[in-house]
């Protein structure tokens, strides 16, 4: 929702000069698979009405000769009461190909939601056609075989696609802060020597929901640490999502909403609660 700061974890020579690197990218492994990312309150609970039949990955949705694979079967728990039994019944014994993780994998975070990934070498009829585009589709159904909603899958690396590794022995390494620059002032900055990006003090720009940060010939980012306030999970009473607020803020709030109300009606009672509320703090 906002990004707070930015550092990064600085590679450079010891001697200062050029640093030789190689660009290194995911052999092999879950980095290469796909995933698909399906919400515990949506897709499986049915926008929080009940729980869905089943989960299904279909070849292409649209064609009735096309390949599917069972993903999860609801064994008979119902909405809201199995609630606490739903997510560990749908990551036990996933079928060959898939795997379910709930709420993380690797760099991945879905609050509230699981991430089912594909092996595409078990799977190989996965997206199998790049000329008609995405259409393997995770779908969740009713007891009637009805499809509920549809989820299409991410097709890139779980991890980076590909990074640079330095392949000089004497290094440094070094966390610094980075300088966030528009998007109108980043070349000129780029071709002035002295405000140029430098290993004590990289210069970014933010392009959708990338960062990308600038080098030069002397340094290469091996890692960026950023701080940033996320959107707050839904609050879901039958799902167990709580207020994500420390619990003595609470009071405050309950105040605050109190001090609105007897405000609105011009109660008496108002410098009395206000009065009150000022000792506590």
């Amino acid at each position: 929702m906002y990004l707070v700061s930015q550092q990064s974890q600085v590679v450079t020579r010891r001697d200062c000069k050029s640093i030789g690197w190689t660009e290194q990218t995911p052999t092999a492994g879950i980095d290469l698979n796909p995933y698909f990312t399906i919400g515990l309150s949506d897709f499986v609970c049915n926008n929080n009405t009940t729980i869905v039949d089943s989960i299904v990955l279909y070849e292409d949705i649209t064609s009735t000769t096309a390949g599917e694979i069972t993903l999860w079967t609801n064994p008979g728990l119902i909405f809201p009461q199995d609630i606490g039994s739903l997510i560990s019944s749908i990551m036990a014994n996933p079928p060959g190909g898939l795997i379910v993780y709930w709420e993380q994998l690797n760099n991945l975070n879905y609050p509230g939601q699981f991430i089912v990934t594909v092996n595409v070498d078990t799977v190989n009829w996965f997206e199998w056609d790049a000329s008609v585009g995405t259409v393997s589709t995770l779908a969740s159904l009713n007891a009637t075989g009805d499809v509920l909603q549809t989820v299409t899958g991410i097709n890139s690396p779980l991890d980076f696609d590909a990074r640079r590794v330095a392949t000089t022995l004497d290094i440094n390494t070094n966390t610094v802060g980075n300088t966030f620059v528009q998007h109108d002032d980043i070349f000129t900055l780029l071709n002035d020597p002295f405000n140029t990006t430098k290993h004590t003090d990289p210069l970014t720009t933010i392009r959708g929901n990338n960062i990308d940060i600038y080098t030069n010939a002397i340094f290469i980012i091996d890692a960026v640490k950023i701080t940033y306030i996320r959107n707050p999970k839904k609050i879901s009473l039958s799902l167990g999502i709580d207020c994500e607020l420390p619990d003595h803020t609470h009071q405050t709030v309950v105040d605050m909403t109190v001090s609105g109300i007897l405000e609105g009606i011009s109660d008496p009672r108002y410098k009395t609660h206000e009065a009150e509320v000022g000792k506590n703090e």
